[in-house]
This record gives C-alpha cells, sequence and structure tokens, in this order.
C-alpha cells in the first residue's frame, strides 16, 4: 500500500505543473525512436547499395547508377506522399474517436480498489486527492 501513495503524490504533482509524473521513463520513447530511425537508415543504404551492385553485374556502371538513383527518386516521392496521407489520417483520427475518460478511470482505480480500501475507510483525505486527481485530468483531458 505504502508504493502507491508516492506514485499518487507524483500524479497529482505532475498534472498541476504540467510534467510527466515518472520522468526517468519520458526519455525512453525517444531513444526508440531515435535508434529505429538509424536502423531504418542503415537498413535503406544497404538495400540501394546491394540494387546497385545487382544492377552492375547485367548493366555498364553508368545505367546502373541511373537506375538506382530512379529508384531513390520514386523512393522519396513515395515516401512524401505516404507522409501526407498518414498526417491526414492522424488528424482526422484524432477529431473522431475521443477517449473515453470515465472508463479509463474506472478501470485504473478497479484496480487498485483492493489496495487502496484500507487506506481511505482510515484516511478520508486520500478519497478527497483521487477524486480531484480524477476530476482535474478528466477536465485537462476535455481542454486538448
Amino acid at each position: 500500500m505504502t508504493s502507491f501513495i508516492p506514485i499518487i503524490q507524483q500524479m497529482i504533482i505532475g498534472s498541476m505543473v504540467g510534467k510527466t509524473a515518472i520522468p526517468r521513463f519520458s526519455s525512453a520513447k525517444i531513444v526508440f525512436r531515435s535508434l529505429s530511425l538509424v536502423l531504418l537508415l542503415a537498413g535503406l543504404f544497404l538495400v540501394i547499395y546491394a540494387e546497385y551492385i545487382w544492377l552492375g553485374l547485367f548493366l555498364p556502371p553508368y545505367l546502373a547508377t541511373l537506375m538506382t538513383s530512379l529508384t531513390l527518386f520514386l523512393l522519396s516521392i513515395g515516401m512524401g506522399f505516404m507522409g501526407g496521407v498518414f498526417n491526414d489520417k492522424k488528424s482526422g483520427q484524432t477529431n473522431y474517436n475521443p477517449v473515453d475518460i470515465t472508463a479509463l478511470l474506472t478501470n485504473i482505480l478497479s484496480s487498485l480498489d483492493e489496495d487502496l480500501e484500507g487506506a481511505i475507510r482510515t484516511n478520508p483525505k486520500i478519497a478527497m486527492a483521487l477524486s480531484t486527481l480524477g476530476g482535474f485530468m478528466a477536465g485537462k483531458k476535455m481542454d486538448s
């Protein structure tokens, strides 16, 4: 039980200040995205280089280079169009699929119900803090 109280306090303070509740996990998303980008670039480089070598077996070097550059050009155009399509779908999706905050908070509180029941009965301030936190988070989610 005592392990949940500091987490709840961090969530309340983080919500009021506007920062994340647990800052040590916030950089993991950036690290994984940058690692994914590096691996994607390395893979694309190797695929294009393999295409150049394979075309170099059958064609003269200048034609192999021309075909490889044409492939890169078409790939960049395709990625540009895909980026535009994904951005349009993402902006449309946020407008039509709102998050059901009531169900989310109900699931979270029901999972913590067994651990918090005794503490709430002995100290009603925890119940007040949890309801305030839920209302504050729901209001903040509705604004954005």
